[in-house]
């Protein structure tokens, strides 16, 4: 072959690996800009399950308190029911 059929060839495989690279850097480029929009969305859903988990605390607690004083409240009740049928 030729000197120049054979710079025609290196020309046309440069171009084609040139090609192949720039598709390559392209969809790396997607996949990373796609691992980032993951993380940014995982990273804002563990917030707001770390908020949530916050208040089902705080409703626990609320509950708990709300549980003491209907068990207080049916104590009192079962006290004046006794009192008034031993006054009968």
């Amino acid at each position: 072959m030729s000197q120049a059929t054979w710079t025609a060839l290196l020309g046309f495989l440069s171009a084609s690996v040139a090609g192949v690279l720039a598709i390559w850097k392209m969809n790396v480029a997607k996949t990373v800009s796609a691992d980032k929009d993951f993380i940014t969305m995982y990273n804002e859903l563990m917030k707001s399950n770390n908020k949530l988990i916050e208040q089902n605390a705080e409703l626990t607690a609320e509950l708990q308190k709300a549980h003491a004083s209907i068990e207080k409240l049916t104590q009192r009740i079962k006290e004046l029911e006794d009192k008034l049928e031993n006054e009968h």
